[in-house]
């Protein structure tokens, strides 16, 4: 893979450019530690990974804030509670809320003077209008859940970018996927023979967090532990 060649980079969003893992947690731990519950943070994210998949599977047609609600009352039922709704309904209007990373805003400055950007991301169009004001630069396109009809790791989500941008003279060799999570993105990226570069958020943690444990084949090679380091490894290699 020759960064040099590609001409445009799709990016991940929740996880990748904005801390959706603190964003969470903002929200659930005091709804349960107001249900008289002391549960650690890797444990929450470690359920909410479980347990967002399985709803976004089954109900790929769901819009992203009704499955964070979903996710409350699944949370309620593994630890014994009752949620309100409004409890359930604060979690999925907490997105606009989530805010980036502290690398993301110039990381993306930089990447953006090379390459069109892009988001392809597991979310609903009224929460990525809302996200997107707080990153700083105009994305050539952006791709939701809700448009798709589908979340990732379906492969149809990847399949309906491919074709889209191919109306626009763009093929899957110009294209560099770039994300966080191996189960949502580097999996249907290797199976679709898509280059991708795997940003590690969580390198200095001892677990998957809000994403699901997978084969550690599916790690690319190219990888970094900040957004930022990427941009400017790449940033050299376009200036030579």
């Amino acid at each position: 893979m020759q960064i040099e060649n590609k001409k445009v980079l799709t990016f991940d969003c929740y996880g990748t450019l904005i801390d959706w893992e603190k964003g969470i947690l903002d929200v659930l731990q005091p709804i349960l530690w107001a249900n008289g519950l002391k549960i650690s943070d890797d444990e929450i994210l470690i359920t909410f990974g479980q347990t967002e998949h399985v709803i976004q599977a089954g109900s790929p047609g769901m819009l992203y804030g009704k499955v964070l609600a979903e996710v409350m009352f699944k949370f309620g039922e593994k630890y014994g509670f009752n949620p309100t709704e409004a409890q359930a309904e604060s979690f999925g209007l907490s997105i606009k809320k989530w805010k980036p990373f502290p690398d993301t805003f110039a990381a993306l400055q930089k990447l953006t003077r090379f390459y069109k950007i892009i988001i392809v991301s597991n979310i609903d169009n009224t929460s990525i209008a809302s996200s997107v004001p707080l990153l700083g630069v105009d994305f050539y396109k952006i791709f939701t859940a809700q448009e798709i009809g589908a979340y990732k790791p379906d492969e149809k989500v990847f399949r309906y970018v491919f074709e889209k941008l191919s109306h626009e003279g763009l093929q899957k060799n110009d294209i560099l996927h770039v994300a966080e999570s191996i189960f949502h993105d580097h999996i249907p990226a290797k199976k679709l023979n898509l280059d991708s570069v795997w940003i590690n958020r969580r390198f200095d943690k001892n677990t998957g967090g809000a994403t699901p444990d997978t084969d550690n084949s599916f790690i690319p090679n190219l990888q970094f532990n900040t957004l930022l380091d990427f941009a400017v490894w790449a940033e050299q290699k376009m200036i030579g």
